[in-house]
């Protein structure tokens, strides 16, 4: 029976997720997927991002609800997956510029990263409502099952990208007394009723649109200046650039430890079921251990074991 431990409430979706920290097995799958599926083309972004999405459904109780959630509230709950599976803490390393240079570190504090996109998304998405004669639009962050529908967009500039998917944007559209909930309704269902619409409102509305996108691109989420050159949107990558980031762990390291694990004779699958921090605590005391007994059978006799022995060899012992 799984436990679910940890719960989280959503910002922007206002839904509570009742999730578990990933185990070791999901922790391997994770890291191998960043090398099944490199970001060299969007047909591999999105078939990780398939995969990925998979992995992380394992965790979460409330299926129905996560799936519910939008794409700001999405990344934010995988930082904090992180945060609660691994820790607050990120090392970057980054090659130098310059030949002779050393190798630059970057610490990042994940509960800040997470504030830096929650501020961000209060800020550059300030109006959420269009009022007309006899038309309300309500705007919204795309939801979790438009990701792949974002990045397939490849257009030039933003306005295109932006004038393509503006619909995954719109939550509802009131007109006079009925309101009309674009979640229930097909892709081409949506954009015949926001084509439908007078010039005038579509302009707005899309404006608004893109100016969210160009505002989020001149923040830098991580609040460290050597990372400046990442631009954050949900078109180019990054997103998932985010994700690979949180998740992608040392293949090496991982499957030392289950080395270390497999040698006291402890069955791979019960490894895998463990979490990462279990894994790592039963690790360290076995090496404990280890350094332990060795220090035991290198070190030498005290003079007492030394009489002892002495008195036994006089009597014949």
């Amino acid at each position: 029976m799984e436990y679910f431990l940890y719960s989280v409430d959503l910002p922007f979706s206002k839904k509570t997720i009742f999730y578990r920290e990933i185990n070791s097995k999901e922790q391997l799958i994770l890291s191998k997927i960043s090398s099944l599926y490199p970001f060299k083309n969007t047909e591999n972004i999105i078939e990780y991002c398939r995969v990925f999405k998979d992995i992380i459904l394992n965790c979460i109780k409330n299926k129905e609800d996560f799936l519910d959630i939008n794409l700001i509230d999405y990344i934010l709950f995988l930082i904090k997956l992180r945060i609660v599976s691994v820790g607050d803490d990120i090392a970057l390393e980054f090659n130098p510029e310059k030949d002779g240079d050393m190798k630059e570190r970057v610490s990042l504090n994940l509960a800040h990263v997470m504030k830096n996109i929650y501020d961000l998304a209060i800020k550059v998405f300030d109006k959420k409502e269009l009022n007309f004669d006899n038309i309300t639009i309500s705007l919204d962050w795309p939801p979790l099952e438009s990701e792949s529908i974002l990045l397939k967009k490849e257009e030039n500039s933003v306005e295109d990208q932006v004038l393509s998917t503006i619909v995954e944007y719109i939550r509802t559209i009131k007109i006079k007394n009925k309101i009309i909930d674009l979640k229930s309704l097909k892709k081409e269902e949506k954009t015949l009723l926001f084509q439908s619409l007078p010039l005038t409102i579509k302009n707005q509305t899309q404006k608004i649109i893109v100016d969210v996108i160009n505002n989020m691109l001149g923040i830098n989420i991580f609040g460290a200046k050597r990372l400046d050159y990442f631009k954050f949107n949900f078109y180019n990558g990054s997103f998932q650039e985010i994700q690979n980031f949180l998740f992608n762990f040392n293949l090496k390291s991982i499957y030392k430890e289950y080395y270390v694990l497999a040698s006291r004779n402890i069955n791979p699958k019960y490894v895998d079921s463990l979490s990462i921090s279990e894994r790592i605590v039963f690790c360290s005391l076995f090496k404990e251990e280890t350094k332990s007994m060795e220090k035991n059978i290198n070190a030498p006799l005290n003079k007492d074991s030394m009489d002892l022995k002495a008195l036994m060899d006089e009597f014949g012992e």
